[in-house]
């Protein structure tokens, strides 16, 4: 057998040594960047409010889309996202999206406690209903406008026939270049519809981010 060279037994040594540092190296720069950018697994306990906060998030981006984000029911929408989001996650809506009575239920007693009394939890509800229905009113305005500016705006073509029947869309627009004036209480507004809409179209944008 060929005798061992001095000279190559250091420089397999020296290799060696240097693959070790280099593979080191790299541990310790994929470890730093884990510190940095969180790419560890999350902490389940801060889950279920990191996603809560999520759902809100994206209610509010939606109401500015649609033109409502400063209308008086933008909270109770946004309540009612919460709410639906957190018995999706609990009951993963077993016997259909929750009736609209219910909805309006749940929202006010979180609102005002379960301490309060009927006829407050009544007239609470009864507000929180008018808020609600006059605000998906302000967004139908809202499209209706954007849609007689350029009929190909995109947050008309996305948003108008999602959340309304077209047929009311384009009787608003109608009255709107007539110069009529519309109360929401002669329009006809499908308020679960919107809400059902409001509420999976914010799971769509959670799913995408």
């Amino acid at each position: 057998t060929k005798p061992l060279n001095k000279i190559e037994v250091v420089s397999v040594v020296r290799k060696v040594m240097e693959r070790i540092r280099l593979e080191r190296s790299i541990h310790d720069i994929q470890k730093s960047l884990n510190n940095v950018f969180q790419w560890e697994k999350p902490q389940l306990r801060t889950e279920p409010v990191q996603e809560g906060k999520k759902i809100g998030d994206l209610g509010r981006f939606l109401l500015s889309e649609l033109g409502i984000a400063g209308e008086n029911g933008s909270k109770d929408l946004l309540s009612m996202l919460e709410y639906l989001y957190g018995q999706e996650k609990a009951q993963t809506f077993e016997f259909g999206f929750p009736a609209l009575k219910e909805i309006f239920h749940h929202i006010t007693i979180r609102k005002l406690g379960d301490l309060a009394l009927e006829a407050d939890i009544d007239k609470e509800k009864k507000a929180s209903e008018q808020r609600v229905r006059r605000a998906i009113y302000q967004s139908l305005n809202h499209l209706a406008s954007l849609g007689l500016t350029d009929f190909s705006n995109p947050k008309f073509e996305s948003y108008a026939p999602k959340f309304f029947d077209f047929t009311v869309v384009r009787k608003r627009m109608t009255e709107m270049t007539k110069d009529e004036l519309a109360s929401s209480g002669h329009t006809r507004i499908n308020t679960k519809k919107f809400i059902q809409v409001l509420y999976f179209e914010a799971k769509r944008l959670m799913e995408i981010e």
